[in-house]
């Protein structure tokens, strides 16, 4: 047994309140991630969560909070909404994106991302950042003239590789993460027709040139 190997920590989660799409979502990028261990728990399991988080746009949403801060005490538990809470709470907001989500999450479980209402409703750690204004007399580039030149396209097969997996990911309408070298590029959510993008546009262009990628599709 090679004990040089890194531990992958396990943080248990428990959603309130949250409905299946977002749920979704969320069990799609931790998919997609390879460093925390993230196992969603049901709360009739009787397993305490490390981190819960609740949806704050519901009706009862204040009020699902409350009670899920006294039910799990000793968790992390997380304001999950569109706008940021009227009450001081660890707070992640709406809608969540990938780049950001894992990052935020360490975050709150460390203690931080705290949202602070003091006594006149103004939350304490924001700020309010000037305008900039810029004067001046504008600019104007000159328009060049291109002329018509000829293109090679090369050919190549949609039905291998990045476009091949996403297409077959599209064709059988479900949801399901798409990984190159293991590294997460799209997730694919077809139920709801939404994509993520998990690198930028330049690597994405280049992934779909390629005709032979080792590509793996995770559900």
């Amino acid at each position: 047994m090679n004990n040089n190997l890194p531990q992958v920590k396990t943080v248990k989660l428990l959603f309130v309140a949250v409905d299946e799409q977002q749920q979704a979502m969320f069990n799609m990028a931790f998919k997609m991630h390879n460093t925390t261990n993230y196992q969603v728990v049901d709360a009739a399991s009787g397993e305490k969560p490390e981190l819960v988080i609740v949806d704050g746009d519901t009706s009862a949403g204040v009020t699902a909070w409350h009670k899920a801060k006294g039910v799990y005490e000793g968790s992390v538990v997380v304001f999950f909404s569109k706008s940021p809470p009227p009450v001081t709470a660890p707070y992640l907001s709406k809608p969540i994106k990938f780049d950001t989500l894992f990052l935020s999450l360490r975050n709150l479980m460390q203690g931080n991302g705290v949202w602070v209402v003091n006594s006149s409703s103004s939350p304490s750690h924001s700020s309010t950042t000037p305008a900039v204004r810029t004067t001046g007399t504008a600019t104007h580039s000159p328009v060049s003239h291109l002329r018509a030149s000829e293109i090679t396209i090369p050919r190549f097969d949609p039905n291998v590789g990045l476009l091949g997996a996403f297409r077959e990911v599209l064709a059988q309408q479900r949801n399901a993460a798409i990984l190159i070298d293991e590294k997460p590029v799209l997730a694919v959510f077809s139920n709801i027709q939404q994509v993520w993008v998990a690198v930028d546009s330049e690597q994405l262009k280049a992934y779909c040139r390629q005709g032979h990628v080792n590509v793996k599709i995770k559900q």
